[in-house]
Parts: C-alpha cells; sequence; structure tokens
C-alpha cells in the first residue's frame, strides 16, 4: 500500500493554494506459482516407471535367453550320446570293414569309406561336445553363476576331450 500528499498551489498555476491527498493500494496476485514442485513429482514418477519397465524387460529376456540355452544344453547333451554312440559304431564298423578287407570280401574303397565315417563322427562329436559346454557356460552366465572356476575346468575338460579323441585316431 503507498501514500502521497501533494501540496498544489500558485506555482502550479493556480490562483488558490489547494492539495491533493492521493491514496493508492497496490495488490499482486500472481497468475501461475509453483508447478515446479509438481513437474519434478511427475519426471520422478515417469523416471521410476521407466526404470521399472527397463527391469521387468531385462528380466523377461534373461529368462527367455535361460531357458533358450538350457534347451540349447539338454539338446546338445543328447546329441553328443548319440554320435558318442554312432562313434563306436563306426569303430566296430571299420574292425569289421578291416577284416573282410583281409579275407577278401571288401574292397579298399570299403575301408576308406568307413575310415571317413569314423573321422566325421568323431568331428560331429567334438563340434557337439564343444556346444554342450558353450551353452552350460551360457546358461551359468544366465543365471550370474559364471566364475572363472568354471572356465578352466571347461577348458581342461575340453583339452582331455580332444586329447582322447586324438589317441583314438592313432
Amino acid at each position: 500500500m503507498t501514500g502521497s500528499y501533494t501540496p498544489a498551489g500558485a506555482a502550479s498555476g493556480y490562483a488558490r493554494p489547494t492539495t491533493t491527498t492521493t491514496g493508492m493500494l497496490q495488490i499482486q496476485i500472481p497468475l501461475f506459482a509453483g508447478g515446479e514442485i509438481q513437474a519434478r513429482m511427475k519426471q520422478s514418477l515417469s523416471l521410476e516407471d521407466k526404470a521399472e519397465q527397463g527391469y521387468l524387460r531385462a528380466s523377461t529376456q534373461a529368462e527367455a535367453s535361460a531357458r533358450d540355452n538350457f534347451a540349447k544344453y539338454v539338446r546338445e547333451r543328447q546329441k553328443t550320446d548319440a554320435l558318442a554312440h554312432l562313434v563306436q559304431s563306426s569303430r566296430d564298423t571299420l574292425s569289421a570293414t578291416e577284416v573282410g578287407f583281409k579275407l577278401g570280401s571288401r574292397m579298399g574303397n570299403d575301408v576308406l569309406r568307413a575310415i571317413d565315417a569314423l573321422h566325421t563322427a568323431r568331428r560331429d562329436l567334438l563340434r557337439s561336445r564343444y556346444a554342450a559346454v558353450v551353452a552350460f557356460l551360457q546358461l551359468k552366465a544366465d543365471a550370474a553363476t559364471l566364475s572363472t572356476g568354471d572356465i578352466a575346468e571347461m577348458n581342461s575338460r575340453l583339452c582331455c576331450a580332444l586329447q582322447v579323441s586324438n589317441a583314438d585316431a592313432r
């Protein structure tokens, strides 16, 4: 609130001295105040929703990846077992073919085909073992239980399997 008193008189061009009293009342009413707090709250809630959606999406993806890697591991283990039987069968076939070759009932081509089949089965077995190990390690990584000890153990198993396979090939 403001007020003023101004004497006016002959100096202002009037014949009679007069006084002017002025009173003024000034009120300020903001049309919009605040909103910053509400905006920050909305932003915080939106960021929380975004983080929750990201968490749910990552959780769903991790679960799907774990399911896929488990299925891959089981499939590769079954394939490995079947290929191990195939390798044994190929060995038996090669032995029988070699005996037949010595007796004259088999040709040299038959022996070569049996050797090729045995080597192909061994190659497929090693690939399947490797794929099973990779799937197992990926599964452990998805479950967040993979350690360097696991990797070292799988590495030693693969090296042993490779040495056994090389010894069988001789």
